[in-house]
């Protein structure tokens, strides 16, 4: 026997072809068809594919939506992933860890390596840190701040704390290295333009508050990273204003007194510092500073710091247009106002 094929229609339809069917009306007139055939609407029609692609995606997140926590640590651990690539995946990702006596207890059972869990420490700290710092004074040097160089004045009986941003020095030499033999001196030099620092302080004694991000300062700290106002240095720059640029010895080579690194000792202003809690000093020279353009700059512990690079570097700039007032020979030590020089 031959089967049949069978067609099944929606009930609003069968009705409506039965009444067509004793000729109570045209199909397209019947109003329980034309409901059934309406045409979607458009936000319906485009809400079904997103539904859809939604359900694809798993719910996976973005890199920026990513938040790294104890779980996804050790999951991590687990997979075999080596101490350094979990350091730096923690440094470049968010992170919400639990470091309590009852995280750490549950990341040592689970085999996370010390310096792992040393760096989720310090990412708390500094989330904790960042989260202060927006609720906090932004000019009140107690409060804790951005991690930086800031600079202090008093603005109409106020504190006002202004952070110095970061400018990059190109390098140059100087001298014939063919004559290092007989004597001559070739020097490499750190070069920024323009001729003045965008920040002038009318201080001939100017203070500034440092804030750093890692409080660590041990004995077991090995890594080149700047726990101390004692590991940066501060340096006045030779002005060309010729040439609209600053410059400052940064190496010199002899041949018969050998490599030397850094600035030249005629260069180098001595600063006192004090410690007003974990992670922040004031810092003031020593001496009453000349007019000039000066640079504060992170030497660090070994030959590795930012004056030994053959490229470029960075540092923190600054100058000094002191009042006759304030010239070194006079009382000198009031606070003034910074001043903004325009790019010469």
């Amino acid at each position: 026997m031959k089967k049949l094929n069978v067609i099944r229609l929606p009930l609003p339809q069968i009705i409506c072809s039965t009444l067509l069917a004793f000729g109570l009306g045209a199909t397209s007139q019947c109003p329980l068809w034309a409901a059934d055939q309406a045409p979607t609407a458009p936000a319906a029609r485009d809400a079904a594919p997103a539904a859809d692609a939604s359900r694809a995606a798993g719910g996976a997140k973005s890199p920026a939506d990513e938040v790294l926590n104890n779980a996804a640590i050790v999951e991590l651990v687990k997979l075999g992933l080596g101490e350094g690539l979990l350091v730096d995946k923690i440094k470049a990702s968010r992170c919400n860890f639990d470091v309590s006596l009852g995280g750490l207890k549950g990341l040592k059972a689970a085999g996370v390596p010390d310096a792992v869990v040393s760096a989720m420490i310090a990412a708390s700290t500094q989330n904790s840190g960042r989260a202060d710092a927006t609720a906090g004074n932004p000019n009140d040097p107690k409060s804790p701040h951005e991690p930086g160089i800031y600079y202090y004045e008093e603005a109409g009986g106020k504190p006002k704390l202004t952070k110095l941003e970061p400018a990059v020095y190109t390098q140059t030499k100087s001298g014939i290295a063919i004559f290092m033999q007989y004597g001559q001196t070739a020097q490499q030099k750190a070069v920024l333009h323009p001729a003045h620092a965008e920040l002038q302080s009318a201080s001939r004694k100017p203070i500034f508050y440092f804030y750093f991000e890692n409080t660590g300062s041990g004995l077991g700290e090995t890594r080149n990273i700047a726990t101390s106002p004692n590991e940066f240095v501060l340096a006045q720059m030779e002005f060309k204003g010729k040439d609209n640029l600053r410059t400052l010895v940064v190496g010199q080579i002899n041949a018969y007194t050998g490599t030397q690194w850094g600035p030249k000792d005629q260069s180098i202003r001595a600063f006192d510092f004090e410690k007003l809690a974990p992670g922040i000093y004031r810092v003031t020279p020593k001496q009453d500073l000349a007019n000039g353009e000066y640079c504060l700059f992170y030497g660090g512990n070994s030959i590795f710091g930012t004056y030994a690079t053959t490229g470029g570097g960075k540092v923190f700039d600054f100058g000094v247009q002191g009042s006759p007032e304030t010239e070194p020979a006079a009382a000198g030590h009031s606070q003034g106002k910074s001043k903004k020089r325009a790019a010469q």
